[in-house]
């Protein structure tokens, strides 16, 4: 999940592996919700990437107000409005996500974004994804908020595997495997 243009295609096809996504410096791309298996540390999870969240100027500088519900527009008439129709699906998705990667782009008013998306985001399960580190001019370390942030640039792959790992233990850590289970 992130903002329009934060390379949420590109970081899919980078830990993917596959060329699944249509990457492209144009806001709006990513119109369908696509899926692809990813294999983690402790196991397999199913990757989604989805179209950007359009957050409002108002929500950037923190007057976002109440936190909008994420199922919000999910059951409403969204007319011929693609834009929409992509954005209600990733909503769809956010709530029904085990790990959201809250992607968030270095080169973008990464504070700001990250404080109005995670806002969004109020009691979901997430992993904060800083990418395009590789072009990157504003500093990030030291601020609090980008602590537990895993860093990458999708374009480069620096931090892929990091973020394997990492979305691997937020996931399965806590996971108690029976091999006898698996035997019937």
């Amino acid at each position: 999940v992130g903002r329009p243009n934060a390379g949420k295609s590109a970081l899919f096809n980078g830990l993917t592996g596959l060329d699944r996504a249509i990457q492209s410096a144009t806001a709006g791309t990513t119109r369908d919700v696509l899926v692809a298996p990813l294999c983690v540390p402790g196991g397999e999870v199913v990757l989604l990437d989805s179209a950007g969240l359009c957050v409002e100027t108002d929500q950037l500088n923190g007057n976002a107000g109440v936190t909008p519900n994420l199922a919000a527009g999910t059951d409403l008439d969204q007319g011929d409005d693609p834009t929409a129709l992509a954005e209600a699906a990733t909503r769809r998705s956010i709530v029904t996500a085990d790990l959201i990667l809250l992607i968030v782009d270095a080169t973008d008013s990464p504070l700001e974004t990250t404080r109005s998306l995670q806002s969004l985001m109020s009691q979901r399960p997430h992993l904060l994804v800083l990418n395009k580190i590789d072009a990157a001019t504003a500093p990030t370390s030291g601020l609090p908020e980008f602590e537990a942030a895993v860093r990458v640039s999708a374009r480069t792959g620096e931090g892929l595997a990091m973020l394997r790992e990492r979305v691997g233990q937020k996931l399965f850590a806590n996971v108690e495997t029976h091999g006898s289970d698996l035997l019937a």
